[in-house]
């Protein structure tokens, strides 16, 4: 962040990649989520920390994509975040939930925003599987939420979603690659992790 007396900071390369945490609050209760094993104080990023965050970052061409160990929905600064993002030339993308979607105005709010990007959590294509990682929602209704998501979209904002590989679901990377693609949503999934390692 910016200088402190007594403490100097490397130059930036010329793009970055950066995950912002714009909430640490969710209502989601994902199985594998470690948020309620952090100590950490749980709340809202401020706009005076996220403008911080554009003048360090204003000599770099970024994409910051708010996600987390919160909900970035939760945050009701979102749409000025994206906005003063866009206005410093960095392209924006949001993970968001299919819970979150759901929820009143989720997914209109959302488009309205206009980021670059949405990316979906889509743990698995496996209905007990999928339920037992994201219990408030069942799957085919986040199903249905993602192919709103993609129709209401309409080639305005990029589309996608993410999986993740558990001890539950060691053999589904293929699978899932080929549910998506018969969707027509790019989609990837990854060994599931902290975030912190």
């Amino acid at each position: 962040m910016p200088d402190t007396p007594g403490r100097r900071y490397m130059p930036l390369p010329q793009f970055i990649s950066a995950d912002v945490e714009l909430s640490s609050i969710c209502k989601n209760r994902c199985l594998m989520c470690p948020r309620d094993a952090i100590t950490r104080r749980h709340g809202l990023m401020s706009e005076e920390t996220f403008s911080s965050l554009l003048d360090f970052l204003k000599d770099s061409r970024c994409l910051l994509t708010f996600s987390g160990m919160g909900d970035p929905l939760e945050n009701p600064s979102l749409p000025k975040f994206i906005r003063m993002a866009s206005d410093a030339g960095h392209e924006t993308g949001v993970v968001v939930h299919p819970a979150s979607l759901a929820a009143a105005g989720g997914m209109e709010r959302l488009l309205k925003y206009a980021p670059h990007s949405i990316t979906v959590s889509f743990p698995s294509i496996r209905p007990k599987i999928f339920q037992r990682l994201c219990p408030v929602i069942p799957m085919e209704s986040a199903l249905k939420q993602v192919l709103m998501l993609k129709k209401m979209a309409a080639k305005t904002v990029g589309i996608r979603v993410s999986g993740i590989v558990t001890r539950l679901n060691m053999d589904e990377e293929e699978k899932y690659r080929k549910f998506w693609k018969k969707k027509g949503i790019p989609s990837w999934i990854t060994r599931c992790h902290s975030r912190g390692g």
